[in-house]
């Protein structure tokens, strides 16, 4: 697969929610609070240098650790997920492929309410560098038509999807041996708050580069 790297092709406990059941109240996540989880350093990283490089050269800075497809119900998107920070060891296991060399799809099985103590949770994850690996996923595609293709399924099928439900998606995948969770996989939308001040503060070349393309949080955990 290959990125198209052209912007102006523009295109307590964590509550658990099973796909399908309709929420029984809506969200009402506060989005200033969200800033307060991440404590943003010098104020210096919110500009981006004048020069700013291309999408192509900046996102090889972040190297590629999976490819395949996301899928949520009878939908999927062919997505590339670039490391950020974390236990790389920690995605190779969680997206690992199939012994036969097949990349099995990531299935978002739950919802995840976008509310400031779910995502305080998420936070504090990523603060243990041996447990979590943070990415982020990217459309991709054969060709160009293709990646536009992508582009539009990731956009209205997954983002706009868990926008309208103020969540995110959580997939879970399952230890081989036993099938109990290994790894907690949580997908959060470009739009959140959360996400924003994240790659602000961290990554603001980043923010910078794909702010006209569909992509997504990738925050993998142990289970």
């Amino acid at each position: 697969m290959e990125w198209i790297a052209n912007n102006s092709d523009q295109v307590p406990q964590m509550q658990e929610i099973p796909l399908g059941m309709e929420d029984r109240e809506e969200s009402h996540a506060t989005r200033e609070k969200q800033q307060d989880i991440i404590n943003p350093p010098a104020r210096l990283t919110d500009q981006v240098p004048p020069k700013a490089d291309t999408l192509l050269t900046i996102l090889q800075r972040y190297p590629i650790m999976w490819q395949g497809l996301l899928a949520v119900k009878n939908n999927t998107a062919a997505s590339q997920m670039h490391y950020l920070t974390g236990d790389q060891d920690v995605a190779r296991e969680a997206l690992a492929p199939n012994p036969d060399g097949t990349i099995p799809p990531l299935k978002i099985s739950q919802r995840m309410r976008l509310e400031e103590a779910h995502l305080m949770e998420v936070a504090a994850r990523m603060q243990m560098p041996r447990e979590h690996c943070v990415l982020l996923a990217l459309p991709c595609g054969r060709d160009r038509e293709d990646v536009l293709r992508q582009c539009k399924n990731l956009r209205c099928q997954f983002i706009t999807y868990f926008q309208l439900k103020d969540a995110a998606g959580i997939a879970n995948i399952p230890c081989p041996r036993t099938g109990f969770t290994k790894f907690v996989v949580h997908l959060i939308p470009a739009d959140c708050g959360f996400v924003r001040e994240y790659l602000r503060t961290k990554f603001p070349d980043l923010l910078h580069a794909v702010r006209e393309i569909p992509y997504l949080l990738v925050v993998i955990g142990r289970g």
